[in-house]
């Protein structure tokens, strides 16, 4: 267990492999860029096999945003979760089940490896729990428990119930290791394969249940939810975006307000992105650069398609590339505020560059 006496430290948890260092990288620097504390800075990276190389640049980075923040790597043990149902191939999702026993504070903060901070975050550090267990915002995507538990009756748990999204979950560690929480959300998932959808995520909110205070949906905007509230966007209420569908900007390239700032994140700290220089990122950026003649492109083969499952699949894609469109128009049209949060990038890493 990781044990200092640091009480007043602003603890910030995450946990990455070397497929997602550029999101581990990304998250980490924007929070730091944007972090007014005078607390001590502390971060636990468990770690799912990142390599030596990324672990010096994501150190380096952080140090020059912060000489005085704490990188602390934790070997991520997971055993426990062999039985379970993987995410993306990998256990890395559950390690946020083990922090209580881990990591000996009285308060962290996890955060997911696929944001981008926009804003001061130290204000959740102070945040009342009001007595609760843990903080966390709505799955606008899911919204309630009877979206993803099956057997709620059997619990005695309403299916009305709000449902959280775990990307940005402050935790009273105090309280969750005296309700035994580690133990009691292992057990869950034991007992109740395929009563659930979303893994780790599906247990912190059974498991929780009545005991998670809602916060404001700024502090974890889901990239679900940007074509139905855009104007969020212009009128600066996001703090942190979350890049929750996959792939990642990282791994496909995206034309979109909030991956656009990414890419500049990403330029400003000299991490290169291989997998952009692909055909088929190339192929993505050029319809992204002109995405009108891709909706025409694909209106034209939901005209041409022969079967009905081709057609299905044409006006899937053509749906998306309306949406596209109605992304790139919306950076045009908030260009200002775009820029302004570019510069912001730009001023607080111009020693980096």
């Amino acid at each position: 267990m990781i044990t200092e006496d640091k009480p007043e430290a602003l603890s910030f948890v995450l946990g990455a492999n070397e497929a997602y260092f550029p999101g581990l990288l990304a998250t980490i620097c924007s929070t730091l860029i944007f972090l007014e504390t005078k607390r001590p800075v502390e971060i636990f990276i468990f770690d799912g096999g990142v390599e030596a190389e990324s672990k010096q640049l994501l150190e380096k980075r952080s140090v020059s945003l912060n000489p005085e923040v704490d990188i602390h790597w934790l070997e991520a043990d997971l055993s426990p979760f062999q039985s379970l149902l993987p995410l993306n191939g990998n256990f890395m999702a559950y390690v946020r089940l083990l922090i209580p026993d881990l990591i000996d504070r009285s308060r962290v903060i996890w955060i997911d490896s696929d944001l981008l901070v926009l804003r001061d975050i130290a204000p959740l550090g102070d945040l009342s729990l009001e007595g609760l267990f843990a903080g966390a915002c709505l799955e606008s995507s899911i919204v309630t428990l009877e979206n993803d538990i099956s057997n709620l009756d059997e619990l005695g748990i309403s299916g009305d119930a709000p449902y959280f999204n775990s990307g940005v979950l402050i935790m009273n560690l105090d309280a969750l290791r005296d309700f035994d929480f580690t133990r009691k959300t292992l057990q869950y998932l034991y007992d109740n394969h395929g009563q659930y959808c979303w893994h780790d995520q599906s247990a912190i909110n059974v498991i929780l249940y009545q005991n998670i205070l809602k916060l404001p949906s700024c502090w974890n905007t889901l990239s679900t939810s940007l074509a139905s509230e855009p104007d969020s966007v212009a009128n600066d209420s996001s703090i942190v975006y979350h890049f929750l569908q996959r792939p990642k900007p990282w791994q496909r390239y995206e034309g979109d307000y909030f991956a656009k700032l990414l890419y500049q994140l990403f330029n400003s700290l000299e991490c290169h992105l291989p997998e952009m220089s692909t055909l088929h990122n190339r192929t993505q950026a050029l319809k992204w650069r002109f995405p009108r003649m891709a909706a025409f492109y694909f209106r034209m083969r939901v005209l041409l398609s022969y079967n009905d499952k081709q057609r299905e699949m044409n006006l899937d894609f053509l749906k998306t590339w309306k949406r596209n469109v109605r992304q790139v128009d919306f950076v045009k049209s908030h260009r200002a505020s775009y820029l302004s949060q570019v510069e912001r990038f730009k001023n607080a890493l111009r020693e980096l560059t």
